[in-house]
Formats: structure tokens, C-alpha cells, sequence
């Protein structure tokens, strides 16, 4: 069993080349496959593999219809051997080294959603079980003494840091001594500390003048159908959602990455009582280090409360579990995300927290924050190694924005409810207080010119709560004159692509930015599932244009420069980032935030942002000729097995 799923996820390999997402994938996929066969027993979960685009086994599949049969009813997964030959010897080809459970941060943190005591899981005994039996032993009882390991570096590291705290030096000499004690401690449990964050070089940006974008554009028409507090699309978002319409905010949008990554490091150090942060990962290289050390300083040396919300299965993929360990050892509180309501064993692996915020107090604002779309890593903070003037030179392109104002009370109560579900679920001992919130929260709303009114819509599937989705729906329904949609994967709902098409009969100019094939981190199954859509949209009117910027060579590695915004402008009069997507994760299975801004001038100068993305070179415009010389019947075929077996879980 573990060979064939190791051969398994080496032959997957090629076809997500950079894929950054590859053990995540394997993973969900090894995950899904004892599911469906022990536990749940429900057929599309099987499917949520990340297949390749490769014609051998699509021949296969299709000259096989009783394969997919016998793999979305199958009973035993050890049987599956016999059900298909030709395809297993496929499979088995492969012959790379890589294993999927020699992974020790993978493994680790299967064993923590497998049980180690964890009450949160109410499915550990059955799931560890069946794992046990298919793999013939319990899987958790290598990394025992490697987790006695840790905790005695992470004992030592509390120890010491206690001890740096109260020594009598000045508070730039214990920083010294305290960054040398993190990075040793995360050295010895098996961390790569990057050379740019060993050498203490200066790799952390300063705050300059913001380049934001102006809107050249006259008059774009009347905002009364839209951004009127007593407007039917209010009053409808009103009675469907949890939200309110909440003026007295001020929005500044940060859409180049080094300025995201200056004014965040900024929040940190104007922090005085606390810094809260929901993300999926802190990426495992230079900024996601320095953040993770920045927030060690802040814990030990000035008494700021650190407290953090992360995926676990992401964090120990892209960065590292040790990270948050490390944190969590000199007084910071750090939980992992896990759906506390689940109905089946596949909706807890399935449901995740996709939310990004950085929330901290400010002495004249009372609370400020940075929220969108990017997590905490180069990839979403950094430019690349070697920029070219003129070029395009984040890695990523993305959005955040930074917020002040009256919406941050319904933003801090919802991490605050979160973090202390998820904490004493797991017995963590941490408790924030929403008692402190009146006091924190001593903001006076902005007037004038600078003031925006907004609205905090989330998805909550783990509450049954889809606000966002229904913000999506109600706006593209409310579309008067254009709707431009950035998304890195717009694989929409059947409701979301009805809604789409009536805009267009209506009208309507949509616009959309999406990723390529070579530009989507999450590889070719988004690629294909989303090009279905595409061809009826265009031929309904719609303008499509393709993030395709070329692949970069660095330390010896190919970088995808993936579209990662996730963004929404309506009529010139709405402009709503957040991190939400345009996919059916979104909308069935991840935590989301959107941030609706009802401010004609800010939604006019997003529009004139969109308006620079899509001309930038390497994003193709996509029309009836670009389809007709691409969609081969291969690539057909591809698009229809992605969308009827893939989709519902992208």
C-alpha cells in the first residue's frame, strides 16, 4: 500500500511541475482513498486527486468506464489492484525517489489529525484504525520519538527565553541573542533557515509613499442602485446576511508586494497589546522567517500578545510545524484550524480556513489591519531575485488592503470567537477575551472625503454561514454596467455562471483575469476545469484575459508567477477584495473574508488597476480565434473529464 502510493504520487509529479501544492494533493488524495473505501464510503471524494493532464491515462479512463465505477464504489481499497491492470502498471512506472510518508512534517502532522490525543477529531479512532490496518502498522509510532525530540529543543527554548526576558541588557542585545536562540532551536528540530535570514541581512522593506493607482475616467455613471445605505441591494444583504453596512472606515489598497510586506512589519512594531493573524502557512523562507522571528521579539522582549490561526496541513508542507512550535514556546499562542462540526470524516479533511488577516491595536487608531488575499511568504511578499525594469517583477501578483475604521469591531470578534473555539477544542489553555474589545476599540469614525462604508461578509461552512457567496451572487445580479472578476481559479457554481450569463444578456460588460495552465500554482486541473466555462462566455460577450507571465530560473528551481488576486469591481461603484475565489472551495469548503467597499473613487481606481493588469506583457487576451488554434480535441477531452470529476472539490 505505501509503495503504490508513493509510485503513485512520483508519477503525478511531472505534470505539476512546481506545483508548490504537490504534497498537499497526494496527501488529500491518500486521505480521501481510506476514506471512501472505510469510512464514508462517498464516491466523488476519490476524485479529488489532482489527475494529470496526460493522454495515456485519459485514454485509459475513457476506454474504461468501469474503472471510475469501481474506484468511486469500491469497498477496498486494497483491492483495487485487480481492477485494473493496464492502469496500475501505469501508475507504477514511475521510479523517483520522493516519499510522501518519509515526509516528516507530512507524517507529523497526519498523526496529529489522526489522534495523539486530540479530542477535536471525533473520527481518530475509526480513521486510525482503518489507516493501521492498510498500512499494517500504526503509522504514528516512528515520529514518537522524534516529537520527544522536539519538546525537549522546545522545553529549552521556553527556558531561555524566560531568561532573556528579564536579563538586564538592552533591548537590542537581547533581540541579538534571542534571534540566535529561535534559529538554532528550529535548526535542531530540522529547519532550513534560508542564508539571507542566517546572515541577518537587511531583507525587510521600509514603509514609502504608496503608488496608488488614479482613476482617469469621467463621470462612470450613478452608484445609487448600489451603494445607497437604504438601496434594495442593502436592504436585501440585510435580511440574507449577517452583515451590516458599517460607515467610518478608511481603506488604502496595497497591491504591490513589497509594501504589503513593509506596512505589515510596520504594524508589528507599532503594536503595543496585541497582533492577531489568520492565515493558511508562514511560508518557510526569508520573510515568512523573519515575520515568525519579528513576532518572537515582540512576545519576549515587549509583552505583546501574539496569537495566530493557521492550516496545520499547509503550514507543514509550505513552511514548517516548528514555526508555530517555536512561537508557541516563548509565550506566544498559536492553533491550527480544524472544522469543529464536520458531519463525515471527509468534510474534516476538506474544510479549511482560507481567511487572512493581520490585526493589531495602534495607539491613535485604536486597531488596524491588513487584509485580502496573500498569505505570509516571498511568494506573496517578495520580488523576484533579479527585476527587469519595466517588467512585471512581483513573483505573485495579489491584493491587500489596509483598514481603520469602525469594521475592524466584527472583524477582531470573529477571530476572537474563532481562535477560542479552535483553542479549547484542542485543550490549548489559550483564551482571548472579547471584554477587552469596547476599550480596544476606541476608534472615531472618519469623516469627509476619506471615509468609505463597507460591510464584513465571511463563509463559514464549518457555521453554515455563505455571506460571501451571497454578496458574489447579489452584486453580478445588481450589474448595470460592468463586472471585472480577478481570480487565480474561477471555477464557479452553477449559480454563479447563471448569473453571469443574464449580466451579459442584460448588458452587462464582463471582464475576467484568470491564470494559464503554466501560471496557476494549483497546476493543471483549475487550468482545465476553468476553461470550460470559457468558451460560452466569450461567445456570450465576455472579455477573458489569461495570467501566462513565463516561468523564472532561481536557486536552481523554476518559479511560477501565478495571478493571485482575488478581486471584484462592479460599475464603477463597488470594489471588494478579499480571500475569496471564484471556485467551488470557496464556495463550499474554505472560511472566507470579503470586503466590500461602496466607494465610487475607490472601485474607479481599481478599475484602472484591472485596466494596467491585463496589458501587462504575458497576460493574453483570450477571443474566438485563441480557442479555436488551443482547443484541440485533447485539450477538449481534458476540459470535460476535469469539470464532471475535478471541479466540484477545485
Amino acid at each position: 500500500m505505501i509503495g503504490f502510493l508513493t509510485k503513485f504520487g512520483d508519477f503525478l509529479k511531472p505534470w505539476v511541475r512546481g506545483n508548490r501544492f504537490f504534497y498537499r494533493s497526494v496527501l488529500l488524495f491518500f486521505l480521501n482513498v481510506f476514506l471512501v473505501a472505510c469510512v464514508d464510503r462517498e464516491p466523488q471524494s476519490l476524485l479529488t486527486i489532482q489527475l494529470p493532464e496526460d493522454t495515456r491515462l485519459l485514454e485509459i479512463l475513457s476506454r474504461n468506464p468501469q474503472l471510475l465505477t469501481a474506484l468511486e464504489s469500491s469497498d477496498d481499497f486494497s483491492n483495487l489492484s485487480a481492477v485494473d491492470a493496464e492502469l496500475l502498471s501505469l501508475l507504477l512506472e514511475s521510479s523517483t525517489s520522493q516519499n510522501l510518508l518519509d515526509n516528516e512534517e507530512v507524517l507529523k502532522t497526519l498523526c496529529t489529525f489522526m489522534g495523539l490525543g486530540d479530542a477535536v477529531n471525533p473520527y481518530q479512532t475509526e480513521i486510525l484504525g482503518h489507516l493501521t490496518t492498510l498500512i499494517g502498522q500504526d503509522p504514528c509510532v516512528d515520529v514518537e520519538a522524534e516529537v520527544s525530540k522536539t519538546n525537549q529543543i522546545l522545553d529549552t527554548l521556553g527556558t531561555a527565553a524566560e531568561s532573556i526576558r528579564n536579563n538586564g541588557e538592552t533591548r537590542d542585545q537581547r533581540a541579538a541573542t534571542l534571534r540566535v536562540l529561535m534559529i538554532q532551536s528550529m535548526q535542531k528540530a530540522g529547519d532550513k533557515i534560508p542564508v539571507a535570514v542566517l546572515d541577518n541581512q537587511d531583507t525587510v522593506p521600509k514603509v514609502g509613499e504608496s503608488q496608488a493607482v488614479t482613476s482617469s475616467a469621467t463621470d462612470s455613471g450613478s452608484c445609487e442602485h448600489l451603494n445607497l445605505e437604504e438601496s434594495d441591494f442593502q436592504s436585501r444583504l440585510d435580511q440574507s446576511t449577517k452583515s451590516t453596512f458599517i460607515t467610518g472606515n478608511t481603506v488604502r489598497v496595497l497591491p504591490e508586494a513589497i509594501e504589503s510586506y513593509a506596512e505589515r512589519m510596520a504594524l508589528l512594531d507599532q503594536a503595543q497589546r496585541f497582533i492577531h493573524i489568520y492565515t493558511l502557512d508562514v511560508e518557510a523562507n526569508v520573510s515568512g522567517y523573519e515575520v515568525v522571528l519579528e513576532l518572537a521579539n515582540r512576545v519576549v522582549l515587549d509583552g505583546v500578545q501574539v496569537n495566530i490561526i493557521y492550516h496545520p496541513i499547509t503550514q507543514a508542507e509550505n513552511g514548517s510545524l516548528m514555526m508555530m512550535m517555536a512561537l508557541n514556546a516563548v509565550g506566544a499562542q498559536t492553533v491550527p484550524y480544524a472544522p469543529l462540526n464536520a458531519e463525515s470524516a471527509t468534510d474534516y479533511f476538506l474544510q479549511g480556513p482560507h481567511k487572512k488577516a493581520w490585526i493589531t491595536d495602534h495607539p491613535d487608531y485604536g486597531v488596524q489591519a491588513i487584509v485580502g488575499g496573500r498569505n505570509i511568504g516571498d511568494f506573496y511578499l517578495g520580488d523576484r531575485q533579479s527585476p527587469v525594469e519595466g517588467e512585471f517583477n512581483n513573483y505573485w501578483r495579489d491584493t491587500d488592503m489596509l483598514l481603520r475604521g469602525s469594521l475592524l469591531r466584527p472583524l477582531i470578534e470573529d477571530f476572537i470567537t474563532t481562535f477560542n473555539e479552535q483553542a479549547f477544542s484542542k485543550s490549548e489553555g489559550f483564551e482571548l477575551s472579547t471584554m477587552d474589545i469596547p476599550d480596544i476599540l476606541d476608534v472615531k469614525e472618519v469623516s469627509g472625503s476619506e471615509s468609505v462604508a463597507m460591510r464584513l461578509l465571511e463563509n463559514e461552512p464549518d457555521r453554515s454561514q455563505d455571506d460571501a457567496n451571497i454578496l458574489y451572487e447579489s452584486l453580478i445580479n445588481h450589474a448595470e454596467r460592468t463586472i471585472d472578476i480577478a481570480t487565480p481559479y474561477f471555477v464557479p457554481s452553477e449559480t454563479l455562471i447563471k448569473a453571469l450569463h443574464v449580466a451579459l444578456a442584460r448588458g452587462v460588460k464582463v471582464r475576467l483575469l484568470t491564470n494559464s495552465k503554466n501560471g496557476s500554482d494549483m497546476g493543471a486541473p483549475t487550468y482545465y476545469s476553468s476553461l470550460y466555462y470559457w468558451e460560452e462566455l466569450i461567445k456570450a460577450g465576455a472579455e477573458i484575459f489569461m495570467w501566462d507571465l513565463p516561468l523564472i530560473e532561481e536557486d536552481g528551481r523554476q518559479v511560477i508567477r501565478t495571478m493571485h488576486a482575488k478581486t471584484l469591481e462592479v460599475d464603477r461603484c463597488v470594489f471588494v477584495p478579499g480571500s475569496w475565489n471564484f471556485d467551488m472551495r470557496s464556495w463550499a469548503w474554505q472560511n472566507e473574508y470579503l470586503f466590500p467597499i461602496f466607494d465610487s473613487k475607490v472601485a474607479g481606481q481599481e478599475q484602472e488597476q484591472f485596466n494596467q493588469d491585463v496589458v501587462i506583457d504575458g497576460v493574453v487576451p483570450v477571443d474566438q480565434h485563441w480557442l479555436e488554434k488551443n482547443l484541440t480535441e485533447e485539450e477538449r477531452r481534458n476540459m470535460e473529464f476535469f469539470h464532471s470529476y475535478v471541479s466540484g472539490f477545485l
